[in-house]
């Protein structure tokens, strides 16, 4: 997406002609997106939980 461009004479960053570029981020896409990374996490953590937890009891069972 685009900057957007705001007229701020006395700001440090301000071109010649007095414009500032803002910011072209979206906070609320990029929580939202982070929530889904998180959650997107967990279940892969809870997967290798699980087959961590099932390879013990088959390598336990194996040695016996």
């Amino acid at each position: 997406t685009p900057f957007p461009v705001f007229y701020q004479p006395g700001h440090p960053d301000a071109d010649a002609s007095g414009r500032v570029l803002g910011s072209n981020v979206d906070l609320f896409e990029e929580l939202r997106d982070l929530s889904v990374i998180e959650r997107s996490f967990d279940a892969n953590l809870t997967a290798l939980r699980t087959y961590r937890s099932m390879l013990q009891t088959t390598l336990s069972n194996f040695a016996k």
